[in-house]
């Protein structure tokens, strides 16, 4: 998810109905935070959804947003205000209101300061959890607590204890929509299909994960430790948006049934019950986020070893092996073929007056005739056989178990397709032939790799030396 500058945002008609929209989901996840997430006393929600959806408007639209957020906050806040407050309800209304904006403005512009492409890697966690979620957290609930003791929503004996739950709540608002939303926008974008294996696994997982949670709340508390290995696992093995839709289904589970019975969180008083459940699901959230980003950084290494591999062992031109891929695969012939006791058969390839092509056209000529002829060897080849560009103009082609009549007989075809090839370049018909020495490894014989490719590479001048466009075997 990348994160716009919010002065580059135009608010548009389009982006109007949007950000309106967007409010509409703001107050609707208030309100259903408030029926399912909340818990006496002091009915706080344990999960402030409005945190992450405000991060995502200004996200998205810039500060723009930040009006929209006040707005619905305001009129989400002003029912449970005005049932609890007797006086000046409008004004303690309008600073929570203003404090939720603020909190998300500032948590967007940390966002773009720490994390201006969005979540992308393990380091991520660090700058995102204590300099993102965090602080604007924890500036939002100081205004938050300030405000709702002055309201008498509060007593100052708890007063520590409910500004450090305003804190995680917002947070975990937060920390649960932002991976998830950004999985999901990439989810979309690349269209990639789910295959069997990966549904039926992400659907056993998250049918295991909230059957676990409720057998912990219903059955049994040490259930609820299971869940993290679980979620973890799918962390690993499955599709980031599956892990995140997972993560927030068992999340919200547990709250819900929390909302009745604290159950596996039960502890000597409500407070203390109410902090050592947000605890687990802080650490919950946390540690499967990143694993889920540890994992995928991995997986950008091994794509990147796998891609460095490939790039110095093929050859950029002609996408063919180079001579680092075709020396070992050569020598592992070889052994193969005494092991077995079968011959096989080597072909070194030059393209003839190769150099008058560069001269006299220049190189591009030069590298499309390369690209022509690398691909007609491909479409020449069976799949054991292997291809490789040794340098230059000189190809090489290795036939495994084959003797050599079958190989002449290939290498031949291969020759007449080239005769019969054309190459229009610059209005210009271009025509070319090929040179080609063929050898064949005879087992229990004294070989080395040098040693047969220097037998072929003096067929190879051979062919030249007898007038070129032939095979001397």
């Amino acid at each position: 998810m990348h994160a716009a500058s919010g002065s580059i945002v135009p608010l548009t008609g389009r982006n109007f109905l949007y950000l309106l929209i967007a409010s509409g989901i703001y107050f609707l996840s208030a309100r259903f935070a408030v029926l399912l997430f909340s818990l006496e006393p002091g009915n706080i929600a344990l999960i402030w959804l409005p945190s992450g959806i405000g991060l995502l408007m200004v996200l998205r639209f810039g500060y723009w947003a930040v009006p929209f957020v006040v707005a619905a906050s305001f009129i989400a806040n002003s029912a449970g205000m005005a049932a609890v407050l007797t006086e000046h309800v409008w004004l303690h209304t309008t600073i929570a209101a203003l404090s939720n904006g603020f909190e998300s403005a500032l948590a967007a512009a940390l966002m773009r300061r720490f994390l201006p492409e969005g979540l992308q890697s393990f380091q991520d966690i660090f700058p995102f959890v204590f300099g993102v979620c965090l602080v604007s957290t924890a500036a939002n609930s100081t205004i938050l607590f300030v405000n709702l003791v002055s309201a008498g929503f509060f007593s100052i004996e708890s007063s520590w204890m409910v500004w450090l739950i305003l804190i995680v709540t917002n947070s975990l608002g937060m920390l649960l929509l932002v991976p998830l939303a950004q999985s999901l926008l990439q989810a979309w974008t690349n269209r990639r299909a789910m295959s069997l294996g990966e549904a039926s696994r992400c659907t056993g997982l998250f049918i295991m994960c909230t059957g676990m949670t409720w057998l912990a709340f219903d059955m049994f508390a040490g259930f609820i430790f299971l869940i993290l290995p679980a979620l973890m696992f799918l962390a690993v093995q499955g599709r980031k948006e599956s892990v995140y839709v997972t993560l927030a289904a068992t999340v919200g589970f547990t709250v819900a049934l929390a909302a009745s019975d604290y159950g596996p969180f039960l502890l000597s008083t409500a407070e203390w019950s109410r902090l050592y459940l947000l605890t687990y699901l802080y650490t919950l959230i946390v540690l499967v986020l990143g694993t889920e980003l540890y994992q995928r950084d991995l997986l950008s290494e091994v794509q990147a070893r796998q891609s460095w591999q490939y790039r110095a062992h093929h050859d950029a031109l002609t996408t063919l092996g180079n001579r680092s891929l075709f020396i070992p695969l050569l020598e592992n012939e070889m052994k193969r073929a005494e092991r077995m006791n079968r011959a096989f058969a080597l072909a070194l390839i030059d393209i003839d007056h190769f150099k008058g092509f560069n001269d006299s056209f220049g190189h591009a000529l030069g590298d499309k005739v390369l690209r022509e002829f690398a691909q007609l060897i491909r479409k020449n080849l069976r799949d054991i056989d292997v291809a490789a560009r040794m340098g230059g103009d000189e190809f090489a082609i290795l036939f495994p178990e084959t003797p050599m009549s079958e190989a002449r007989h290939a290498v031949e075809r291969l020759r007449k397709q080239v005769e019969k090839l054309t190459i229009k370049y610059h209005g210009r018909t271009i025509q070319f032939t090929i040179s080609s020495g063929l050898a064949e490894f005879i087992p229990h014989e004294t070989h080395t790799s040098d040693a047969i490719l220097g037998r072929v590479d003096q067929l190879l001048y051979e062919a030249k030396r007898q007038g070129r466009n032939q095979v001397q075997a």
